[in-house]
């Protein structure tokens, strides 16, 4: 009897162990699958940050010109502004000769009047022309990127 016992103990034993043994190869294959799930994601995240790297790397030097474009642009704006403060200052000066002359019309406003008609021939048409040029050139990159201007 105590064989038998001993053999149902046994077998309870090893159906246990057999269940145990079941469940243990069933959790490790779902660890396996979670682990290779992992690993797939760690790769496909890594193939996307080296893209991601390439396409940064590529607008480096664009970037780079665009700031360049802009620091010569900036600069040429900056001439034009000058040659147009001076040319204004020109112009306010023609202007307030003008203002001066009309006030008296005696022979010394007509006089008044010549030296300032003198003065304003002595603009310098080319420059104002040029200043202009150069300030449409300037403005029309800008424009052509806001779409103002229109040839």
């Amino acid at each position: 009897m105590d064989e038998i016992n001993r053999n149902t103990e046994e077998k309870d034993s090893s159906e246990k162990m057999l269940e145990y043994m079941k469940k243990q190869v069933f959790y490790s294959r779902i660890t396996c699958i979670l682990v290779l799930a992992v690993l797939v994601v760690l790769i496909l995240l890594t193939r996307s940050m080296i893209r991601l790297s390439d396409n940064v790397n590529d607008l480096a030097p664009q970037a780079e010109q665009v700031m360049t474009d802009i620091d010569e642009l900036t600069k040429e704006v900056a001439d034009v502004t000058e040659e147009l403060s001076t040319i204004t200052d020109d112009l306010k000066s023609s202007a307030s000769d003008i203002a001066d002359i009309a006030e008296s019309l005696n022979n010394e406003g007509l006089k008044e009047m010549y030296d300032t008609l003198e003065k304003a021939q002595e603009i310098d048409i080319d420059k104002l022309n040029k200043s202009i040029d150069g300030l449409y050139d300037v403005v029309e990159p800008l424009s052509r990127m806001f779409g103002v201007l229109k040839k």
